[in-house]
């Protein structure tokens, strides 16, 4: 959706008959920004509404810049990188890296709930150890 958008917007910029009413509209004012390649201008072209535009690109923005947030919820990567981007570099590391020991954690629990479906009632760390030990 991102690529599509940035297509759009860079196909609108070319697009050379924009008028200035098309661009004000009524009055000459505009709240908001209508000129091509805009986030209303590429909504109205691609039909996807602006607030899901600008979150997916937060949200592609959030995973190049962090990897280790690909497999979270868009707002969740979103808000995760931001507090990422807030932190000295060490304990940015360190939460990067408690991330990661989360990930794999849970990874490891929807393994053991798949071969145990008992386990699902448990806490994932008491499942995993648990698992573990049946193994």
């Amino acid at each position: 959706m991102v690529e599509l958008a940035k297509v759009v917007r860079e196909q609108a910029k070319e697009d050379t008959c924009a008028t200035v009413a098309q661009v004000l509209g009524k009055g000459g004012h505009s709240k908001t920004d209508k000129s091509p390649g805009s986030y209303h201008d590429t909504s109205q072209r691609t039909g996807i509404p602006e607030s899901t535009i600008r979150l997916a690109e937060k949200h592609v923005k959030a995973v190049e810049e962090f990897s280790v947030l690909n497999s979270s919820p868009k707002v969740v990567a979103i808000q995760t990188a931001r507090e990422l981007r807030a932190l000295p570099q060490e304990e940015r590391q360190e939460k990067i890296s408690a991330i990661e020991k989360e990930q794999i954690l849970c990874e490891q629990y929807e393994e053991a709930c798949q071969e145990f479906p008992g386990i699902k009632n448990l806490p994932m760390q008491e499942g995993v150890e648990i698992a573990e030990k049946l193994y």
